[in-house]
């Protein structure tokens, strides 16, 4: 990719006092958000970084920012695609990514993905393209987004679009806890592609020793399994996703622990790659003893899905507060309309999943290049004009330079 002049320019980097007050307990990271972790002060009250650089290393760019120390609020002076050699790894706290910022057509990351093993972190509209060049992480660990580690708590991933991963669009691995993904899309998993272990595609991965994760509100769509794949000594909240055209959608269990799952006003879609005979949601044979599913308002092309012999609840086994749950019937229209890293503004992979006017479009992919050009988008800039005291209370909690956030981010929803 040719950079525009430019894209040397210097890091900058505004820092700004926190001052003596504080800041609220309990307040979500932005308005709306809710589910495990969504209290995060993630990179409230620190330091302002600007990224000026879509190169994949050096001064101004975004793993420069994101290995930097302290609490940090990363912000785009650049859209356009960041190609990078190997993963971007986020190993120290208290972080908020701000993609709202970047100037159209946004940010897009391809050729590797994102480790996160710290705690309170924010991400929102970034798009993950990850691709199969043969350079970049080892096949068979290449992911979108990787939650890795018990020190990896706190954490919210929201308005992201991740696909054309060789191993999980999203795992979580080695006991991550109190994490939400939300309006997000995920899909395109690779699957005849690089893997060591042959045929792959898979969506997201929730993994042994996983506490209090929740999927909300989320589009999974073109992924062979893993719609998602729940293991055992679990706990997840799956509420209001559409998961559409995986060979199978939902799984949970495994001999390492009772898995604890609240699935609840979700929306199964059958697609052209969808094995005959499924259920929506299948309890794996080795689940271990003691496993609780609670299934409510889950319904699998257009019938309610209920649920035969197995560790079925009434209870609810998973919950948080506050969580807004919506009628299954609102969920493909909210989900179609709102997912994903720029809503209004999306890129050519999105595109090639929804249509404009509702409902879907392509199939299981070996490689990106079967769902058409994806062209690459140039690169823009703009200066960012950013509120004078940033880090003072804007009256109701959140900051001046967060409440403006909050709007940019509304504005590409």
């Amino acid at each position: 990719m040719k950079l525009p002049r430019f894209g040397c320019v210097l890091w900058l980097i505004v820092c700004f006092s926190l001052g003596s007050t504080g800041f609220a307990s309990g307040l979500a990271v932005f308005s709306g958000a809710e589910g495990f972790g969504s209290a995060t002060r993630a990179g409230r009250g620190g330091s302002v970084l600007i990224v000026t650089s879509l190169a994949d290393s050096g001064p101004g760019t975004l793993r420069e920012a994101l290995e930097a120390f302290g609490p940090r609020i990363i912000l785009f002076e650049v859209g356009g695609t960041i190609k990078l050699r190997k993963d971007l790894h986020l190993r120290h706290p208290f972080v908020t990514i701000a993609g709202q910022t970047a100037p159209s057509p946004g940010i897009t990351l391809s050729g590797a993905g994102l480790r996160i093993t710290t705690h309170d972190v924010l991400i929102q509209h970034l798009r993950f393209r990850v691709g199969d060049l043969p350079t970049g992480p080892p096949p068979g660990n290449r992911d979108a987004i990787q939650v890795l580690g018990p020190s990896a708590s706190n954490i919210v991933i929201d308005q992201v679009s991740t696909s054309f991963a060789i191993d999980e669009n999203i795992s979580f691995w080695g006991g991550p806890h109190h994490v939400t993904v939300s309006n997000s899309i995920v899909s395109f998993a690779l699957r005849n592609s690089m893997h060591p272990e042959g045929p792959h595609s898979m969506g997201i991965l929730v993994g042994d020793g996983s506490h209090n994760i929740s999927l909300i509100g989320n589009l999974l769509a073109h992924n062979v399994e893993r719609n998602p794949r729940i293991k055992g000594d679990s706990s997840v909240l799956v509420v209001n996703n559409l998961i559409y055209n995986g060979h199978r959608l939902m799984s949970v269990g495994s001999p390492s622990g009772p898995a604890m799952v609240s699935a609840i006003g979700n929306v199964f879609l059958r697609g052209p790659d969808t094995l005959g005979g499924i259920n929506p949601i299948h309890i794996e044979s080795n689940a271990a003893s003691g496993t609780k599913v609670h299934s409510h308002d889950n319904w699998y092309n257009g019938r309610l899905f209920r649920p035969g012999a197995g560790p079925w609840v009434a209870e609810v086994p998973v919950w948080v507060q506050p969580l807004t749950i919506r009628p299954a019937y609102q969920v493909p229209a909210l989900v179609t309309r709102h997912a994903g890293a720029r809503p209004k503004e999306r890129d050519a992979a999105d595109r090639a999943l929804l249509m404009p006017l509702g409902g879907f479009r392509g199939r299981i992919i070996d490689r990106p290049g079967q769902i058409g050009s994806l062209p690459e988008p140039l690169a823009t800039r703009r200066v960012l004009q950013i509120p004078p005291h940033p880090h003072d209370d804007s009256g109701d909690g959140y900051t001046h330079i967060e409440t403006w956030l909050h709007r940019m981010s509304r504005d590409l929803q």
